[in-house]
């Protein structure tokens, strides 16, 4: 989607890559997490925040500039940042459910 967003821009810049940058690290840390690994799983949670908050400008200059491709493209990626928020929150509260549940 970043990708997409730097071809589509008359002006091409360099932050329109981060979301790419940081999807690369997440897809570095998928064993990890696949596997319950804590200490890859709550950097992915970190790199998912941080993502989640570079997001934010991108969308509001596209909602300044009523510019719909560019607010589908971020508005398509905070959403799905959000939900893998979600499932890291999620997966940390039943594994430390799961552990008070073994003492």
């Amino acid at each position: 989607m970043s990708g997409w967003g730097y071809l589509d821009a008359l002006t091409p810049s360099m932050f329109t890559l981060f979301p790419m940058y940081f999807a690369i690290i997440l897809l570095a840390l998928n064993d990890g997490v696949k596997y319950e690994n804590k200490s890859q799983a709550k950097v992915a949670m970190v790199v998912s925040v941080i993502i989640l908050a570079i997001l934010f400008n991108p969308f509001s200059v596209a909602m300044a500039d009523e510019n719909h491709m560019a607010i589908f493209r971020t508005g398509t990626m905070i959403l799905t940042t959000v939900v893998a928020i979600f499932f890291f929150v999620r997966s940390f509260l039943n594994n430390r459910f799961a552990n008070q549940n073994k003492r």
